[in-house]
């Protein structure tokens, strides 16, 4: 069974797990207790970086501009990896950052929907920078580690219905775009899903996967932020 398959529920071996609202979720583990799609995702090895880092300390002009930005933005103490490495082209490093700052930052879909929504791609598609940032912006934004195993490892078993609905059909238009049916915007829209939701939607799982591939084809390392939170 692959994460792809638990991811949409195809799991039937797993204990349902549940959720109490759609912008603070939380849920029950599988029986065993582990988290077997993070821990896949977690011990994935891949060659090193191959572009150096643009370094706080050797960032100037605009490029140290948006550092300081994003800074206070995330209100992190350091920029993250990936920045450093879109650092080398400034316009890549300034869309990005203004994609993540009106997308994300000012979707109308709660923080916690949208957090699970990108740590899902992330593990359908077997990012590992992605899914160690996104899974620890979970925890920020309110989301249990009962919540995270449940939607890394049996999405169809999350409640309430609507967030299981919302990031279903946004893996399903990260993985399969062109599989997507009538039936499964009917669905959103019999949830009172609306419009623009359904936009923000398919905008943020084009996001995750932009994030995905950046992450990916330059090899970008987790930042150490990154694991000491998770490790808290």
């Amino acid at each position: 069974m692959g994460i792809l398959d638990n991811l949409l529920g195809r799991n039937t071996n797993e204990t349902p797990a549940a959720a109490e609202s759609n912008s603070d979720a939380g849920g029950a583990a599988p029986a065993d207790g582990t988290d077997a799609a993070w821990q896949t995702l977690e011990a994935t090895q891949r060659i090193s970086c191959p572009v150096d880092f643009i370094e706080e300390d050797q960032a100037t002009g605009e490029v140290a501009e948006i550092y300081e930005g994003i800074k206070k933005a995330l209100q992190v103490p350091e920029v993250p990896n990936i920045d450093k490495v879109l650092a080398h082209s400034p316009p890549a490093l300034k869309a990005t950052t203004a994609l993540l700052g009106e997308l994300y930052m000012g979707s109308s879909l709660p923080q916690p929907v949208i957090a699970m929504l990108l740590y899902s791609i992330s593990l359908a598609r077997s990012c590992q920078y992605c899914g160690s940032f996104h899974r620890l912006t979970c925890r920020m934004v309110g989301v249990d580690e009962a919540m995270l195993a449940a939607v890394g490892n049996d999405l169809g078993s999350v409640t309430p219905e609507r967030v299981q609905a919302i990031v279903s059909f946004g893996i399903k238009a990260a993985m399969s775009t062109n599989d997507l049916t009538q039936a499964d915007y009917d669905k959103l829209r019999d949830m009172g899903i609306s419009d623009s939701e359904i936009v923000e939607i398919v905008a943020l799982a084009g996001l995750g996967v932009y994030l995905n591939i950046v992450a990916d084809a330059l090899k970008i390392d987790v930042d150490d932020m990154i694991k000491q939170g998770l490790a808290a």
